[in-house]
């Protein structure tokens, strides 16, 4: 299970130990060019040391995390092939490539990534691979039918658990499992300002649309805002979001 400390994966990894009662072993990629990986490992420290509060066994059913250096991952011709034919067509976030390759190269065949459930503001890409996913034993998984998009092969070593969940939803049920106060150890900002988070990254955006602005200080909510404003007075048909 891909791991980072951010609130959707969190939120599977404490769902698994503490409401199923099952292992996860948690995998952590360093991403040498993401200026968060500090706050991510103090965010994941911070959640085990938590998580000691809920008992032995639940701590101990939170394995050792693996961790994989990005610079260690060799992105292969066919994965290459495919992340370019994707992002030709749809926008595709670059670690995917990467994953992907990490997928292939350790033999991943399950890897689990915890998008949450799309809401109105889904892109064209979500959209488009969502319906492909089957129900499988531990989440969805990609299908046959590929839509005669040969690039969504990109994702045929993933799982998506969390698909079921909006970030609101997650909120929800952490509290009445008696989690949230480890949930609000996250991390989500991918460009920290003075070692908060900044509200103009993409994990701010969404955390601010999926319902939880109240998890960014002030001045990052009136950047975001304040971002969105100006683009929506420079295109008001392209929509606030």
């Amino acid at each position: 299970m891909l791991w980072t400390g951010g609130w959707d994966s969190t939120f599977h990894v404490l769902k698994v130990v503490l409401k199923e009662g099952g292992r996860v072993e948690p995998v952590y990629v360093i991403d040498e060019e993401r200026r968060s990986t500090a706050h991510e490992e103090l965010a994941m420290a911070a959640i085990r040391d938590g998580l000691a509060a809920h008992g032995a066994g639940a701590a101990a059913r939170l394995l050792p995390t693996r961790v994989i250096r990005r610079a260690s991952i060799e992105v292969s011709p066919r994965i290459a092939r495919l992340y370019e034919a994707g992002v030709d067509r749809f926008s595709i976030g670059s670690q995917y490539e990467w994953l992907a390759a990490l997928s292939e190269q350790d033999g991943m065949s399950g890897l689990e990534v915890s998008w949450e459930k799309p809401n109105k503001t889904a892109t064209e890409f979500y959209r488009t691979f969502l319906p492909l996913l089957v129900s499988s034993a531990d989440g969805r998984v990609l299908g046959h039918d590929l839509g005669g998009h040969d690039a969504f092969e990109l994702f045929r070593n993933f799982r998506f658990p969390n698909l079921d969940y909006t970030k609101w939803e997650m909120w929800d049920c952490a509290e009445q499992h008696g989690f949230l106060p480890l949930m609000q150890l996250t991390w989500f900002c991918h460009r920290p300002r003075s070692g908060r988070p900044c509200g103009r990254c993409t994990p701010c955006h969404y955390t601010v649309i999926g319902g939880l602005a109240r998890r960014l200080p002030l001045r990052a909510r009136w950047r975001w805002l304040s971002r969105h404003v100006r683009r929506w007075i420079r295109d008001p048909d392209g929509g606030f979001w």
